[in-house]
């Protein structure tokens, strides 16, 4: 058995094309209470909160780290508004690597689940600013018929559509369960056209 390399004898880069779990959690640790606090607004709201602003702000807070640069929020492109955006740096031997230089965010904070035409939105969206690979947060999750537009646009078009619920937001933030790993998993069961 190799003997591992210290920890202080890892390059930077090392770390970070080697270790993205251990890269992503301790940069969620810094802003955990913070992504908590957000959380608990989302769940019960204040007299006059936005839910949607307040979720775009986790969600950016969630997804920052040395991956995943925050460009803007709001940029508006033929097929709609895109709520998040962020540059990718693709390190070598990471999901990231997998993703095209620019990944969008959608955020809906509906009482209902959106569905089919919501996520063709999304997917149009991605097209237009070619990036094949995006992220929707769907605060109740998203129907049915929503999974088969998922599964059609990684068939016919090598898209894929990662969709996030409250339950997996509260996994990552709540129990700290690591938000690499379920990124992963929801990327390659979209792949794999399987369920997670």
């Amino acid at each position: 058995m190799t003997n591992l390399p210290n920890h202080q004898d890892v390059s930077l880069y090392d770390r970070l094309r080697l270790n993205p779990e251990i890269v992503i959690d301790e940069t969620l640790n810094e802003v955990r209470s913070y992504l908590k606090i957000l959380l608990e607004r989302i769940n019960i709201p204040e007299k006059d909160d936005d839910i949607g602003k307040i979720l775009e702000s986790l969600v950016r807070i969630l997804l920052e780290s040395p991956y995943l640069e925050f460009n803007r929020s709001r940029r508006i492109c033929k097929a709609g508004e895109i709520d998040l955006d962020f540059t990718v740096r693709k390190f070598p031997t990471t999901l990231f690597e997998e993703f095209d230089i620019f990944l969008i965010v959608e955020c809906k904070n509906w009482k209902d689940k959106p569905g089919a035409p919501e996520l063709r939105v999304f997917r149009d969206k991605m097209r237009e600013v070619g990036s094949k690979v995006g992220i929707f947060i769907a605060k109740q999750g998203v129907t049915k018929p929503s999974n088969t537009i998922v599964r059609d646009a990684w068939i016919s078009e090598g898209i894929i559509i990662i969709v996030f619920d409250k339950t997996d937001l509260e996994r990552i933030i709540l129990k700290s369960e690591n938000f690499y790993t379920i990124l992963k998993d929801k990327y390659l069961s979209v792949r794999a056209s399987s369920k997670e």
